[in-house]
């Protein structure tokens, strides 16, 4: 090994000759780091006079700038966290970049000169220094990677810019994605009273399913890594104050070899001491999740890119904030609530330079922060001016963004158009067909709960443009079937488990209805739905079901069901419904009369069932039989209301009761914490205790122990 005093000599004389010609390159570097690394010892006061001379030139800002780390080097320490950098790029180091000399980067060390048929030593010789300089800044240069502070997120990290070409900033989060689709990162910040351990945990027990290669949390960090549906996915999230900044990044397995290397020095890179503005929406682990659990050609983006708006202003709920868009002035603000004097109700106020103004304003949905984002899209090219978006999410478990669209009339009138609310993040906005007119991209909501659980559902896409002041349901014109097929895809690849729920079996034979193979779809339905459901399904024969008469109720089954809600819906003519209900009526398995079990037995036995379908109703998910949620609980008001004796059914009443409190903290000790959250937020909006009257049948089966339970309302 050389010496420190035996390299500075020699620096004098022909090295140093070399040395000055390199001096803007890789083999200045890499003598430096040779003598730290020969010598064993930091840069001391007895440092020769040359050696000081090159630590100087390599801090020049010419030479600076083929350097990654953006600090001067000083010492030792500094160089080393530069061979740290360029191992992780030739793939042979991904523990922490510290500027230590440890076990770890002596042997990555190691790897590297085995690689390159050097002696594995663990010591670098000048020549070794210069392979690994050039191999890894090569590889850093090739892949693009710079540092990002990302406002929307928060998040400072780098990224590598030439492989992750694409970039979009929508609601609460930012993403960078390959343009072979193979590689995608999330930012995003997530708001949470969680401790990083107990966040773990929590996604640890939602990626059940998946391949958990490796988990980790500390005080203010967390990480998960694992694979599913061919795809790898790594979580890395930092907890500052109140939110978790991070990323999720997901990629092929074919794209492993060229992407896990700029993965580490992301993970490694990120930076949330100075998180930015945070988006306005609320944001969740649930989206990223469900990237996850989807097939591997599917992004973040559903069809196509999204729209760029031609202008944009964001309200944090606290500081008014205005901008102007050429000849139009818009203003966020929070205005105290007629309603509760602690509350602002969110408002946006439209000033035109010619004297037009329009106030807009969300009604009942008053908040602390009541933030909003006003987007301005070309929605209808037809009109001289293009379209004000305002939106405003008003919170809850799963809902729900209000949007509100300005546009003008044939006198150039301002005309509001208020659609429905929509459970999320509202419209996505893009021009799928490339027309010129912005489209407006929506889940059909009315598919929650009608047939299972939130989670359990899908929701078909539907889509719409802006003409003459209406919102044109556009779905299934010929040019936006591609976009429905690549739909239908994503629907087709949910897992197994999703696939058992009547809630998939509604979402796909919506969209096969979509492109025109209704009665194939109901065919394959009618061989595949779960029989055993105990999800309520009704109508009424008098008047709308929320205000029927009594005796007026009817309850359905799944087929029938879901035949009439897509005839209402306009998923398929009458004539598609009638015959879909008389094929599904043919299908049924003829079974002996049962006998009927009229009495109040049979609707006090029917209890711990009634608890339990209630249980899941609420949470989102089937309760087993051998598990029972203390916090619901039904009282000892059973009632006797009616007898069908043509098949054995009885029906019942009887209180159900929920402790709200009681079951955030039940679910929280089972790591249910996306249930938990939820029932927190229902709690501080209905408060802590709930009851309501449920109907209930109870109707024997085959094996004379059991009985099937159908919870009605």
């Amino acid at each position: 090994m050389v010496a420190i005093e035996g390299l500075t000599n020699g620096l004098h004389g022909s090295w140093a000759n070399e040395f000055v010609r390199l001096s803007r390159g890789i083999a200045l570097r890499a003598a430096i780091i040779f003598t730290i690394f020969g010598s064993g010892v930091t840069l001391a006061a007895d440092a020769s006079r040359a050696f000081q001379d090159i630590l100087a030139s390599l801090n020049d800002p010419e030479i600076r700038s083929s350097i990654s780390s953006r600090e001067p080097i000083r010492t030792a320490s500094d160089l080393l966290v530069q061979v740290q950098e360029w191992l992780i790029w030739t793939g042979n180091y991904n523990g922490t970049i510290d500027g230590s000399l440890g076990e770890g980067t002596s042997d990555a060390i190691r790897k590297f000169q085995s690689s390159i048929g050097s002696s594995a030593t663990g010591a670098l010789t000048v020549q070794d220094l210069r392979m690994l300089a050039d191999r890894g800044s090569s590889q850093s240069k090739s892949m693009g990677f710079s540092l990002h502070v990302d406002a929307t997120t928060g998040v400072k990290i780098g990224i590598p810019k030439t492989y992750l070409t694409s970039y979009r900033s929508d609601g609460p989060a930012s993403s960078f994605e390959s343009n072979d689709k193979k590689a995608m990162v999330v930012l995003q910040s997530i708001p949470s009273s969680l401790s990083p351990t107990k966040m773990r945990e929590a996604l640890m027990s939602s990626l059940k399913d998946t391949s958990v290669t490796y988990s980790a949390s500390r005080r203010d960090w967390f990480v998960i890594a694992g694979s599913a549906n061919s795809r790898q996915y790594y979580f890395r999230f930092q907890k500052i104050g109140g939110y978790f900044c991070g990323f999720l990044a997901l990629y092929d397995d074919s794209a492993a070899a060229s992407f896990a290397n700029a993965l580490t020095m992301m993970s490694l890179t990120l930076d949330t001491r100075s998180p930015g503005v945070f988006s306005s929406k609320v944001s969740n682990f649930e989206a990223l999740l469900g990237l996850i659990s989807k097939p591997s050609n599917m992004t973040l983006s559903d069809n196509s890119v999204d729209a760029v708006p031609l202008a944009q202003l964001t309200y944090d709920g606290k500081t008014k904030v205005s901008t102007t868009f050429r000849d139009l002035t818009v203003t966020l603000d929070g205005v105290k609530s007629p309603s509760d004097a602690s509350l602002k109700d969110p408002i946006a106020r439209l000033n035109f330079a010619d004297g037009r103004s329009q106030v807009l304003t969300v009604p009942d949905h008053a908040d602390e922060n009541p933030a909003s984002e006003v987007r301005v899209f070309t929605l209808d090219k037809s009109k001289s001016f293009p379209q004000v978006v305002f939106t405003y999410f008003w919170g809850g478990a799963h809902c729900c963004t209000v949007t509100q669209i300005i546009t003008t009339g044939q006198s150039n009138n301002l005309v509001l158009v208020s659609p429905n609310p929509l459970d999320g993040g509202g419209y996505r906005y893009k021009d799928i067909d490339g027309d010129g007119n912005v489209d407006l991209l929506a889940s059909d909501n009315s598919f929650h709960y009608a047939f299972a659980s939130y989670a359990e559902s899908i929701t078909p896409l539907r889509i719409y443009n802006l003409q003459d002041g209406l919102l044109v349901d556009v779905t299934i014109n010929p040019v936006f079937r591609g976009a429905i097929t690549r739909w239908l895809r994503e629907i087709e690849a949910s897992d197994k488990e999703t696939k058992k729920s009547n809630g998939y079996w509604a979402g796909w034979v919506a969209t096969k209805a979509q492109l025109g193979q209704f009665r194939e779809a109901w065919v394959k339905m009618l061989a595949s739905y779960d029989r055993e459901t105990t999800w309520s399904m009704q109508e009424c024969l008098q008047g709308p079901l929320d205000n029927c008469p009594a005796g007026k109720v009817r309850d359905l089954e799944f087929p029938e069901a879901l035949a009439k809600h897509l005839l209402k819906t306009g998923y398929i003519s009458a004539s598609d419904s009638r015959d879909a209900i008389a094929l599904s009526e043919r299908k049924k398995v003829v079974e002996a009369p049962r006998q009927s079990v009229a009495n109040i037995e049979a609707c006090t036995g029917a209890k711990p069932a009634v608890e339990r379908i209630v249980g899941g109703q609420l949470i989102g998910r089937k309760i087993k039989l051998d598990d029972r949620i203390t916090a619901i609980s039904a009282e000892d008001n059973f009632t006797l209301d009616g007898v069908d004796d043509k098949i054995g059914k009885t029906i019942c009443s009887v209180t159900v009761s929920v402790d709200l409190r009681a079951l955030v903290s039940e679910l929280a000790n089972r790591n249910e914490m996306r249930a938990a959250s939820q029932m927190g937020q229902l709690a501080a909006k209905r408060g802590t205790q709930l009851s309501r009257r449920v109907r209930f049948t109870v109707q024997p089966t085959s094996n004379s122990d059991q009985t099937w339970v159908t919870v009605l309302q």
